[in-house]
């Protein structure tokens, strides 16, 4: 598998600008999406289908540790890719395991400081702002110029 088999062009462009940890973890998120689909419809009963599993977990590591690299994820960018021919099972489920550890804590880092940027506001603000987002929402739901990317992801930021 590709990077344009794990993320579309427009994924991409809508991924945060100002955000390097968010940015990876939902390119990631997708990415595993992706992936499981793809290995989902693959036939592991032949060494055909080994081979396309085999290639699509490397392509997965691949476009993972390039998208470490860009954003500058450590210990991730830093993460050798492996020669095709030295790909295995066990190369594999060790990426998985060391990228699930690294995600969990750029997850946990990212609620960290959502929590600390937070406010305490009345039970009246609240309300105005449940308004607000509910009008938000529907104007957004309504919006016939964006994207289906772009409404999907408007709207789960305002969730």
């Amino acid at each position: 598998m590709l990077i344009f088999d794990f993320i579309t062009q427009e994924e991409i462009d809508d991924l945060p600008d100002d955000d390097p940890q968010a940015a990876f973890t939902t390119f990631v998120r997708i990415a595993q999406r992706r992936l499981g689909e793809r290995t989902n419809q693959i036939d592991t009963d032949n060494s055909d289908g080994w081979a396309a599993l085999s290639d699509a977990r490397h392509g997965f590591m691949n476009v993972v540790v390039a998208a470490a690299k860009k954003y500058e994820i450590e210990p991730l960018s830093s993460l050798p890719i492996p020669r095709l021919d030295e790909f295995n099972e066990n190369a594999h489920r060790q990426f998985r395991a060391d990228l699930d550890h690294y995600l969990t804590q750029l997850l946990l880092d990212n609620s960290s400081r959502a929590k600390r940027d937070s406010v305490l506001v009345s039970v009246e603000l609240k309300k105005t702002i449940r308004v607000c987002l509910h009008e938000l929402r529907d104007a957004t739901a309504k919006d016939k110029s964006l994207s289906e990317t772009k409404r999907s992801e408007l709207l789960r930021q305002l969730e």
